[in-house]
């Protein structure tokens, strides 16, 4: 018997391998885990980074706020004029020149800007500039104490001096109707001094006083059109000297055209442009102090969409908006002058003025339209900021 040798072949067993599927899976849950991580590094960051910006933004929004009250609580009370519209700035060209020349005197590019088309041909129309203040000292003159009775920009007043025995009679026109008038005569007791207009014929105002009243009543529900004034003059003895001032006040973009009729010339009329002008528009507002050197200082707050160039964007492309600060202060023979934000990333900001009674003084969307000076006793400032995708609110009361 033949026995060959046997030779078992050796199936040594080393380490075993991942399968296709183990190895599928690992990385599925790598993927989740990394997701999971990431996602919650994105929510800390994304929580830091609003917490900053929210920081930040409550710490300019209360800078604002401050830097609005000081420069605003210096503000002149000798302004006569407020001058308001829906988005004002935006349609505002030349800012800068505006603040280096006087709001309360001779500022061509405000009134330009304001839509005074003739305003600088005031001298040759034998229209003259002034202050408030010398409307009231001239109202004083007069025996009469200014109580805001006047509205508008333009103050025409009607003296007529000359000699009178028994009656006289006058006339004369303005292009149109006043919003206001004052009347006063200055002849002696028993005498007579009657004015009516033709826009209300069965009213007729007597002012036989040697100070001015109010006698805007004959004008009550008068269309701004054409207007003539008739006035009866009655005296008992001859006269020679004023026989009545008239003072007429007027809303208009273009200075009213006095025309004399009867017994009256052209050189007894004096048209007035008061200066001393504010703007509070809800998009910014302009005003202007007197400081304790005499020093005149105009101040603007002001919304600005920045160009492309230094434009912040929300995560939709939207450019947002720019709230600046800009003063400027004679000093010498120039201005010193600055312009810079104050606060940045704004999606919308909408100022709204408030009158002593608390009812809002609504921007007219159309045009500037004028206010009384001292009208406006609080401003709200409602502001949202935006970064990205968050978005933070504030709002500022501020009283004058």
């Amino acid at each position: 018997m033949i026995f060959y040798p046997h030779h078992e072949k050796s199936c040594g067993k080393g380490p075993a391998g991942f399968t296709l599927s183990e190895v599928l899976v690992a990385m599925v849950l790598l993927t989740i885990v990394t997701q999971a991580v990431y996602q919650f590094y994105s929510i800390g960051l994304r929580s830091y980074r609003n917490t900053q910006f929210n920081a930040d933004m409550v710490g300019s929004a209360r800078y604002l706020k401050k830097l609005i009250e000081e420069k605003i609580s210096f503000k002149s009370n000798n302004n006569f004029n407020i001058f308001m519209k829906k988005n004002g700035f935006s349609t505002i060209s030349g800012l800068n020149n505006i603040l280096v020349e006087l709001p309360e005197g001779r500022n061509v590019e405000l009134y330009n800007a304001l839509g005074f088309s003739d305003y600088l041909v005031h001298q040759s129309k034998n229209i003259e500039e002034c202050t408030s203040e010398a409307i009231v000292k001239k109202l004083a003159a007069l025996g009469h104490i200014y109580n805001s009775e006047f509205s508008g920009n333009y103050i025409t007043e009607v003296t007529k001096e000359a000699g009178l025995l028994n009656g006289s009679s006058f006339t004369f026109s303005f292009s149109s109707a006043p919003l206001n008038m004052l009347g006063a005569s200055f002849c002696g007791p028993g005498d007579s001094v009657k004015i009516s207009a033709d826009c209300n014929p069965s009213f007729t105002a007597e002012i036989n006083v040697s100070g001015l009243s109010d006698i805007s009543y004959l004008l009550s529900g008068a269309p701004a059109a054409p207007v003539t004034f008739g006035v009866a003059a009655y005296k008992q003895s001859a006269y020679i000297g004023r026989v009545f001032d008239l003072m007429a006040s007027f809303d208009l973009k273009r200075a009213p055209v006095f025309t004399p009729g009867t017994g009256m010339n052209a050189t007894d009329a004096k048209t007035y442009f008061v200066t001393g002008t504010n703007l509070f528009c809800d998009d910014g507002m302009l005003f202007y102090e007197q400081d304790i050197n005499d020093r005149f200082v105009n101040h603007a707050f002001y919304v600005k969409t920045p160009d492309a160039a230094e434009a912040e964007l929300d995560s939709d492309g939207n450019v947002l908006k720019q709230l600046r600060y800009a003063f400027a202060r004679r000093e010498g023979a120039g201005w010193k002058r600055i312009d810079d934000a104050v606060i940045s990333n704004i999606e919308s900001i909408v100022f709204k003025y408030f009158n002593k009674d608390g009812s809002e003084i609504a921007c007219d969307k159309n045009y500037w339209q004028w206010h009384k000076g001292d009208e406006i006793y609080m401003i709200n400032i409602d502001l949202t900021v935006k970064k990205e995708d968050y978005k933070q609110n504030f709002k500022m009361i501020i009283e004058l």
